[in-house]
């Protein structure tokens, strides 16, 4: 809020930003409230644990941030020029929302025609994709788009010089122990595309010390034979600690611990 004039409460475009994120979540709602009011003397009253109650509002947290993110995605790109990215085209221009496209304001004076649709492929763009696309020429990883036949794909989306965007698809990493396979998504783990044709048991679980790995963290393993500092992971006793997560050449993982540089082999 904005109390430079005491009398007058001017609600910023930060506030207002934060408003649509938390917009359509339980945080909202009067009824989660009323609900926690509740468990809160269900446990004074002894008929509910507080364990319960805690695993209650990790989920809900969890909901409301994963809600949160798809809000921050599709929330518009702020209404002032110096906040919105340059056209990449006139060099002049700002790139604005303009419905169902982006593009630019010096449309109207100097006639140029960049925009990109924000829907491709049957895919809402996230705004830090289009802001990609314009910036970098080129997003990360877009999952969710769709063919004329209706099936799922996954592709880099690249802005040609025209204008027009090429798809990119992207390629599985290769197996670091037989240098043939690739290494693909096998529920639980990921593991090599070679193991029934040359018994490759290349393989990593996707949760180590009851901590799930992100992509990028898996694809360190793979490519680099390690990851940055994680944080979350649980010893046999439940406590958290933070690590490396280091490969052998044997496919085996190691925790380095960065304070003591001392490995534990898991």
């Amino acid at each position: 809020m904005d109390l430079t004039d005491k009398k007058i409460v001017n609600v910023t475009n930060t506030g207002i930003s934060l408003c649509k994120l938390v917009e359509g979540t339980s945080l909202v709602s009067h009824v989660i409230t009323a609900n926690w009011e509740k468990s809160l003397k269900d446990i004074e009253n002894g008929t509910m644990k507080g364990v319960e109650f805690l695993m209650t509002i990790e989920k809900e947290v969890t909901n409301i941030n994963e809600k949160i993110t798809e809000n921050l995605d599709t929330t518009e790109f702020k209404a002032k020029d110096e906040d919105a990215p340059s056209c990449p085209k006139c060099k002049k221009g700002k790139i604005i929302n303009k419905g169902q496209v982006f593009g630019c304001t010096q449309y109207k004076e100097t006639g140029c025609d960049f925009s990109i649709f924000k829907t491709i492929a049957k895919k809402e763009l996230s705004n830090k994709q289009v802001r990609d696309l314009i910036e970098k020429g080129q997003t990360g990883v877009v999952k969710g788009l769709k063919s004329k036949e209706d099936k799922e794909f996954a592709a880099i989306l690249k802005l040609k010089a025209d204008g027009k965007i090429d798809f990119i698809f992207p390629q599985n990493p290769m197996c670091p122990k037989c240098k043939k396979g690739e290494i693909v998504d096998k529920g639980k783990l990921v593991g090599c595309t070679q193991f029934n044709e040359t018994g490759c048991d290349f393989s990593i679980f996707k949760t180590i010390a009851k901590k799930t790995l992100s992509d990028k963290q898996l694809l360190d393993l793979i490519e680099k034979g390690q990851t940055g500092i994680i944080k979350g992971f649980k010893s046999k006793e439940d406590k958290e600690f933070a690590a490396i997560l280091k490969r052998n050449k044997d496919g085996t993982i190691n925790f380095i611990f960065p304070q003591n540089s001392k490995m534990q082999k898991r």
